[in-house]
């Protein structure tokens, strides 16, 4: 049996998230993981081209292009920590022979409903979503997926962890996630889908 090679990726630049401790992960004998926990010292912020929380979408998105010739992507958000030391071998048994394994959102179940959700509380000035998305183009990027057919609501996803592999429908997918992140909105969710 050939060894299935895993890359285990998570960033926290610029004190975004607050980094927590991982327990060492147990895998199988044919499991090779390769773990990279991104900081302001092994990923230097682009301070001229970017913030801190845009250059953490990087290797969210594109971590593929890091850290080639893997067979399976395993993101956490740096808030996110492994702390029983079988995750990742739970979700590559969840996974099979899937190209992506995602998570259903805890609490909402569409595009819209999130869109509606994040305009209200910016409205609101909560100061959570006010610190990180003020100025951002939520509605223009909620017309952009209404005019373009590409709005999937059927479905909400939370991105804070997920599992995939490097197919080529994938590379497309968060390709097409990092434009709409770069050019639209930090908020992950409206897009992905």
């Amino acid at each position: 049996m050939s060894s299935m090679r895993v890359c285990v990726i998570s960033a926290s630049l610029g004190a975004y998230d607050r980094e927590w401790p991982w327990a060492e992960q147990i895998v199988s004998a044919n499991v090779e993981i390769e773990i990279h926990r991104l900081n302001d010292s092994s990923f230097p912020l682009r301070s001229k081209a970017m913030t801190p929380a845009l250059q953490c979408a990087i290797p969210k998105m594109l971590g593929w292009q890091l850290f080639p010739d893997c067979d399976v992507y395993f993101w956490l958000d740096a808030s996110v920590a492994l702390t029983r030391g079988h995750e990742i071998t739970l979700w590559l048994a969840t996974l099979k022979d899937s190209e992506i394994l995602l998570f259903n959102h805890p609490e909402r179940n569409s595009v819209r409903e999130e869109y509606e959700f994040v305009k209200a509380k910016l409205e609101s000035k909560n100061k959570y979503l006010t610190e990180r998305y003020q100025h951002e183009w939520l509605d223009e990027q909620f017309q952009y997926l209404v005019q373009n057919g590409s709005l999937w609501d059927t479905s909400l996803y939370a991105s804070t962890a997920f599992i995939y592999r490097p197919t080529p429908n994938n590379k497309r997918a968060f390709s097409d996630w990092w434009w709409h992140k770069s050019r639209f909105l930090l908020h992950d969710q409206l897009a992905l889908p």
